[in-house]
């Protein structure tokens, strides 16, 4: 009687029995079946839904939340980029992150903030008020993990609060699928 190995099933033959050609066709189909499932799982985990998108210089008003817009898509892999974010394809766990700053000065800045929304709900914000003042807010990321369905949408913000010309802030933001659902 043969034996089986424990994860994949592979048939091998036990001590007593009688090995032909059958025996030896039998295992390689088995390891090649094997194979095949790995392989099929690993090209799956590294072909993950991922995106990235960035902005140059867009320029924010102070006094309320902008949402920002992008005119680059550096990639996008099963999710859809667009000027106002990621649309999810497929359903699961998503790492999202949000990097944003200004390259131009103004009168001061008193705070600034960055957050991001799943399906028109902010799910993440950060915000950093300065006791000094300040010409130019610093770089601010906002970091976090979402549950999302196909077909919702991720979109991002940058706001600040001060006084004086409007800010030119460059941004960058990525989505990467780390688990399903």
């Amino acid at each position: 009687m043969p034996g089986f190995t424990p994860v994949f099933g592979i048939e091998y033959p036990c001590a007593g029995e009688t090995i032909d050609p059958t025996v030896f066709a039998t295992f390689a189909t088995g390891v090649e079946t094997a194979l095949a499932t790995v392989d099929t799982a690993s090209a799956a985990a590294l072909q993950r839904p991922r995106g990235a998108i960035r902005e140059t210089a867009q320029s924010i008003a102070v006094g309320a939340m902008t949402a920002l817009v992008y005119t680059t898509t550096d990639f996008a892999t099963g999710v859809t980029a667009a000027a106002g974010g990621f649309t999810i394809l497929t359903s699961g766990i998503y790492l999202v992150s949000l990097q944003a700053g200004s390259i131009t000065p103004t009168t001061s800045v008193t705070s600034y903030a960055a957050d991001f929304s799943l399906a028109g709900t902010v799910v993440y914000r950060r915000k950093l008020s300065k006791t000094t003042d300040l010409t130019r807010p610093g770089s601010i990321n906002v970091v976090g993990v979402v549950s999302a369905t196909a077909g919702q949408a991720v979109t991002f913000r940058f706001g600040w609060t001060g006084a004086g010309v409007n800010l030119v802030v460059p941004s960058r933001a990525t989505i990467r699928k780390i688990s399903e659902l």
